[in-house]
């Protein structure tokens, strides 16, 4: 493409020659960005997401396309949008990609199975979660990865040339991300199958519930660096996750210092307990760790996990000292105790339980 083209555009000011410009405007061109494309990203100031913004397919569908093509209600398709986490669409604006049309027809076969309401609910979890992952990759480019970010970069054309090298591994990532869900479909099917009940109601499950709480971080925040904050949360997520799935559990939540994990029998979830303790008790950084592990019948629902068992678990956490672990009479009972020391500490009120219940210490015997 010669300068006068780029002219056209108000692209470039052939008076003024710039091979440095140039040579940027023919690499977005060779990678398939069109003349409008950059002229429109220059004008918002977003030449650096020229790439990036591309990703989703171009905007060629307004909300009354998509829904005329899918079958689905205009006003169910921006319900569908919404719980996906995007913002509501505005009517006759093309902001849609065949992809995105594509995604609705999925949803209208999922209403078909498990009706409207619980096809939307497992939209705003999957988007919930597809929007952790989103921004956990591009964070770690930025972060990580140099000239990743367009303003830092040392040129414009090394940004898009980093952009571009980092958006090509996409179908990689699509790949990975395919396999891993299907495996985590196959795991969770095996998990549930531990934890059946029996009974009438299949989402609730016999398990055990564990929460495990970090003392000090609030410290441990204002006497570190962001940075070094940073990496030692990191840390902690890393370490409390690889702990929990070798020990045959799953962590279903982060809340900040602490993660809740369940596994399919209070032996399981007491081992995890313990060996987490272990693990921090000598953490060069890290301040101390307590837990509480709780075991009985819980609800299961959109990934996450309710019922009193929870909150027992929570409640006992928080009247953990640092570097214990307590349990409730249900783990206790059932616990080996050749290999663990059962201490009883008597009846607590716990917030939130109408009468007092029995809490024990758990330790591991030398």
């Amino acid at each position: 493409m010669n300068p006068d083209e780029y002219a056209a555009y108000g692209l470039y000011d052939p008076a003024a020659p710039d091979p440095d410009r140039l040579e940027l405007l023919d690499f977005m061109v060779s990678h398939g960005v069109t003349l409008e494309e950059i002229a429109a990203a220059e004008r918002d100031a977003r030449l650096g997401s020229v790439f990036t913004d591309r990703i989703a397919g171009p905007a060629t569908l307004t909300l009354e396309d998509v829904a005329a093509r899918s079958g689905v209600p205009a006003e169910l398709v921006a319900r569908v949008w919404r719980a996906a986490g995007f913002p509501d669409p505005e009517p006759g604006t093309a902001i849609f990609s065949e992809s995105d049309a594509e995604a609705v027809i999925v949803f209208s076969l999922s209403v078909g199975i498990f009706g409207e309401e619980e096809a939307l609910q497992m939209v705003r979890v999957v988007g919930s979660s597809l929007a952790r992952i989103a921004e956990a990759q591009l964070m770690s480019a930025l972060a990580n990865v140099p000239g990743a970010y367009f303003r830092a970069a040392p040129t414009s054309l090394d940004s898009l040339r980093t952009s571009s090298t980092l958006l090509s591994l996409i179908p990689l990532a699509e790949t990975a991300m395919n396999q891993f869900m299907r495996r985590h479909l196959v795991t969770a099917n095996r998990r549930f199958e531990q934890m059946m009940t029996g009974g009438p109601r299949s989402e609730v499950l016999d398990l055990a519930v564990g929460f495990a709480d970090l003392t000090g971080s609030t410290r441990l925040s204002v006497e570190l660096s962001w940075e070094e904050f940073a990496r030692a949360m990191l840390d902690f997520e890393a370490v409390t996750t690889d702990l929990v799935t070798a020990g045959g559990g799953r962590v279903v939540k982060l809340i900040g210092d602490e993660i809740m994990f369940v596994a399919s029998s209070a032996a399981k979830a007491v081992r995890i307990g313990v060996d987490l303790l272990r693990a921090l008790a000598d953490h060069p950084v890290l301040p101390g760790l307590r837990v509480g592990v709780a075991a009985g019948a819980a609800t299961a629902r959109d990934g996450d996990y309710f019922g009193p068992v929870v909150s027992l678990a929570s409640r006992l956490v928080d009247i953990a000292p640092s570097g214990a672990l307590l349990v409730s009479k249900d783990v206790a009972d059932v616990v080996d105790h050749g290999e663990y020391r059962v201490e009883a500490l008597g009846a607590r009120t716990l917030q939130g339980f109408p009468d007092a219940l029995e809490v024990f210490g758990l330790t591991e015997k030398a």
